[in-house]
């Protein structure tokens, strides 16, 4: 593949921007799936190209990682601020320009055999590292892609969000190498190897007795200042209507309002009698103040009493002067183990993996999205409930009521609207399933860090002997010479 034309600056920059146009598809709001599993092809060959100049594989890599940063780049301005979204820029150039060169030193110094670990490793572990470390959790893994390709969703219950993007990723190095070494026997190992990921999980076992949930939400009092009395008179009236329904529990939105704590001790007090004359359970998120702090937080309020729950991760700047909350919220009600957590926590798999571990039912997740982001907002919860093997229900204020289940399938789903109050019936009948993610959590994240690191160290010894190599033969040489 080499050649006098391929080495052209020209051909790197090409590579380079069509690299970064395929990974903006990738981690766009509303990415188109098959092309993601092509976005690290041309960044692979881009690495072969370069291996005689690491320091150009850096740059080139760097400016595919910024191109695809500009597909999010006015809505992270809009959710947090411009400093914010360029600076995210910034490290994902970064990402992006790391794995090029190191892949590229792959090329020179390592063996195809390991090499083709090296790409996928990389992606796969520098997405748990900006997992853990991002303000925005797992927002920008290039897992959410694939949301609509179940199959692939599905191998999250082994091995988590970052399952996702190894798999991809090696499905662009191996193609890549089919490129650059034209042997297309490397598919077929590729195809072979990857039979295991796509054999689906087995159902859900259901419960005898399963629950009725009615999702609630509007958005006609977006951009208004309605007192929190008429918005809750608003979503009453929907819970009245529903009197005949037999529903066990009735999920609202995140903040429905700003409420002061000592309204919301009388709001309580009659959402709680409202849940004994229906025999329900309501779960409402508000905005509550008190002369000590802000609080994000859902209530699960029951004829049996009242839980709080106080959300646990914040939008950076948007929501930076509430009170983070420290612990989950699981309730045993009807035969039913549930988790309560608020929007952004389902961003966050550490976090929500602790309900897998208390082998959560059902999760219920009051959320308020930006309308642009409904989506992928969405689907982010969805691949919660795939890792932990749970039924996730999540009523959203400018986005979608939706009800998935442990296999990521979206079994219910409607889009709010400021029309009128959308009400979404549904039935949850599965119970928990025990996962290896939720079991063993980031053990493969783990795993491909480790390998990256090998392979590092591995490339850094080999380039430090020949580099000492060298420069005893050119000693030897200069010495021959001066003789």
């Amino acid at each position: 593949m080499r050649g006098k034309f391929v080495r052209s600056p020209l051909i790197h920059l090409l590579l380079a921007v069509v690299a970064g146009v395929l990974l903006a598809n990738a981690h766009s709001l509303r990415p188109i799936d098959w092309l993601a599993w092509f976005a690290g092809v041309p960044l692979v060959c881009l690495a072969f190209l370069t291996s005689n100049s690491p320091k150009s594989a850096l740059l080139y890599g760097m400016l595919a990682g910024f191109i695809s940063s500009l597909s999010l780049f006015l809505y992270l301005a809009q959710l947090s601020n411009v400093p914010v979204a360029i600076l995210l820029s910034v490290l994902r150039a970064g990402q992006y320009g790391l794995i090029t060169w190191l892949v590229s030193l792959g090329f020179k110094y390592l063996h195809p055999g390991f090499l083709v670990f090296l790409y996928p490793a990389l992606s796969a572990g520098l997405d748990f590292i900006i997992t853990l470390l991002s303000p925005h959790g797992s927002g920008g893994s290039l897992a959410y892609s694939q949301m609509d390709f179940l199959p692939l969703v599905q191998t999250a219950s082994f091995g988590g969000v970052v399952m996702i993007t190894f798999v991809l990723s090696m499905f662009a190095t191996l193609l890549a190498l089919v490129l650059i070494y034209r042997k297309v026997g490397l598919l077929v190992v590729w195809a072979i190897s990857i039979v295991p990921f796509f054999i689906r999980p087995a159902e859900s076992s259901h419960a005898e007795t399963p629950l009725r949930v009615g999702l609630m939400t509007t958005d006609q009092f977006e951009g208004g200042e309605r007192s929190w009395q008429v918005i809750w008179e608003e979503y009453k009236k929907s819970i009245l209507a529903s009197e005949n329904e037999n529903l066990d529990i009735v999920l609202l939105p995140e903040k429905l309002f700003p409420i002061s704590e000592e309204d919301m001790l009388s709001l309580k007090q009659e959402v709680q009698n409202l849940a004994r004359e229906f025999d329900l359970a309501i779960v409402m998120g508000v905005d509550e103040s008190s002369a000590q702090a802000d609080y994000n937080r859902a209530y699960f309020i029951s004829a049996e009493g009242i839980q709080t729950y106080d959300k646990i991760h914040m939008i950076p700047g948007y929501e930076s002067h509430f009170e983070i909350g420290k612990d989950p919220l699981v309730i045993d009600y009807r035969g039913k183990r549930i988790g309560i957590a608020i929007c952004k926590d389902l961003d966050f798999p550490q976090t929500i993996r602790t309900y897998g571990e208390s082998e959560v039912d059902l999760m219920l997740v009051p959320a308020w999205d930006f309308y642009e982001d409904d989506w992928f907002h969405s689907r982010m919860a969805v691949l919660r409930g795939v890792e932990n093997g749970f039924t996730v229900v999540r009523s959203a204020r400018r986005g979608f009521l939706t009800v998935s289940d442990s296999q990521g399938r979206i079994l219910e789903e409607e889009r709010s609207q400021k029309s009128g109050m959308v009400v979404l019936l549904t039935e949850v009948n599965s119970d928990h399933t025990q996962t290896v993610y939720s079991r063993y959590g980031d053990f493969f994240a783990w795993i491909c860090l480790a390998y990256s690191l090998l392979m590092v160290a591995w490339v850094s010894k080999i380039y430090f002997r020949k580099k000492t190599a060298n420069k005893i033969a050119n000693k030897a040489v200069n010495k021959a010479v001066n003789k």
